[in-house]
């Protein structure tokens, strides 16, 4: 779940915590996750 992922990585010290959707093995940075999604990509930076 999404927001599971952003907590994990809030408690780890991660920010900008970026989760986007993909068709499969299409990675895209212009893609707003959906329920339709079978994969997402997640884009985090560590201060």
């Amino acid at each position: 779940m999404p927001s599971e992922i952003t907590w994990l990585l809030k408690t780890l010290g991660f920010s900008k915590i970026n989760i986007l959707g993909c068709e499969l093995g299409n990675w895209s940075r212009s893609r707003e996750l959906t329920t339709e999604d079978y994969e997402m990509l997640v884009i985090a930076r560590k201060d």
